[in-house]
């Protein structure tokens, strides 16, 4: 029956695996999340957390909200019309008893020379959810060198005028949202399909 059914879903495996269309198709009636890993080493070491913070004492979890504020069109429309008033609601909701936050929503100050203040907040050891808007790294102008190459930038975080891009392997040796949840949206942060819904 369709109220017994979870809202939640994890796809396991990346879009050579399980295709985007798939994911898009439920995501009309589900909240849908992918976890892609190269091998059977990196699943089993987030099997491994994600079983540890169940066992750990829970606290009362902080929403932290960040956006690249970068001046383009769409950062500041995301900003206005997304980040601001999901930040409000959290904060109306927690004081209605609505919502369980251990504080007031987080709004994390953007710097133009990095990352910086998002990699310190998210590695406290305190249980947070992190919503975040920025740009996410495309193509080289002469298209990508390898597959590689793409699997390993695409999607990185553009989060500073004179940084480097923010990459998965940046974060891997480092503690970041330990026992939390990051809701990121980023052009080409979830991969490229082979065709574009947008193009025609």
């Amino acid at each position: 029956p369709e109220h017994e059914r979870p809202r939640y879903l994890l796809i396991l495996g990346d879009l050579t695996q399980v295709s985007l269309e798939l994911q898009q198709t439920l995501a009309h009636g589900c909240f849908v999340g992918r976890l892609g890993f190269a091998d059977e080493a990196a699943y089993s070491a987030y099997a491994e957390k994600v079983l540890t913070w169940e066992r750990t004492a829970r606290e009362l979890p902080r929403a932290l909200y960040y956006t690249a504020q970068d001046g383009t069109s769409a950062i500041s429309a995301g900003y206005r019309h997304l980040m601001q008033p999901c930040a409000e609601m959290a904060d109306r909701w927690r004081l209605a008893g609505k919502l369980e936050l251990a504080e007031p929503a987080i709004t994390l100050p953007y710097a133009d020379e990095g990352p910086g203040p998002l990699i310190e907040a998210a590695g406290a050891r305190e249980a947070s959810v992190l919503l975040s808007l920025s740009h996410g790294l495309g193509a080289p102008r002469r298209g990508w060198r390898t597959v590689e190459q793409q699997r390993r930038t695409q999607g990185a975080l553009c989060l500073g005028l004179d940084g480097d891009p923010l990459s998965a392997e940046t974060l891997g040796s480092a503690a970041f949202l330990p026992g939390g949840v990051w809701l990121m949206i980023a052009c080409f942060g979830a991969g490229t399909p082979v065709d574009s819904a947008y193009l025609p």
